[in-house]
């Protein structure tokens, strides 16, 4: 379990993790349209950045190395919440919300994601890199920060707060990418 998290701390990471969200985007816009792409992407971003905001209000310090006897040293007060942790329930929700109207492949993203969601958590706590707190509260944070961009308009239905420009490239579907049953 320590190589795997050691893995998972690198290809879900603040370097990586975003080429997985392009790469997941770009076969989005490809399938479904570049509606569908843009939301994953903007909902995704803000569940993840969302946790820098949280990171400096609570400051919190990562767990002493040496008494966890930590596989990866991780620098600096931002423990809380947990930025691998919360950026994979960013993923998971933001292209789960994105794919409104196709039931077939939200499925497939729940049943893939969830479970990718405990074991990206669980690995921050075998490397000794957070605190139980840090990855349990991480997907909610991120979560409630995409509920209130939803809330917003940033998903398409309601109103909407965004700038014209961004609303005409998130928010009008065109036919061709209507979504399918």
């Amino acid at each position: 379990m320590a190589d795997v998290s050691k893995v998972i701390n690198i290809v879900l990471g603040p370097v990586v993790g975003p080429v997985w969200l392009l790469l997941i985007c770009i076969w989005l816009w490809r399938t479904l349209g570049r509606v569908v792409a843009l939301r994953a992407a903007l909902l995704t971003l803000v569940g993840w950045f969302s946790i820098e905001v949280f990171k400096w209000i609570f400051h919190r310090h990562r767990p002493p190395t040496a008494l966890v006897h930590a596989l990866v040293v991780e620098h600096g007060a931002d423990s809380f919440p947990s930025g691998h942790t919360a950026f994979t329930a960013s993923l998971v929700a933001g292209v789960f919300l994105a794919l409104a109207g196709h039931r077939g492949v939200r499925r497939v993203v729940l049943l893939l994601g969830l479970p990718l969601i405990l074991v990206v958590a669980a690995s921050r706590l075998v490397i000794g890199a957070h605190y139980l707190a840090d990855v349990t509260a991480a997907p909610f944070l991120a979560w409630g920060s995409i509920a209130v961009a939803v809330a917003l308009g940033f998903a398409g239905t309601g109103p909407t707060l965004l700038p014209s420009w961004l609303r005409v490239l998130v928010i009008h579907q065109h036919r061709d990418n209507a979504p399918h049953p």
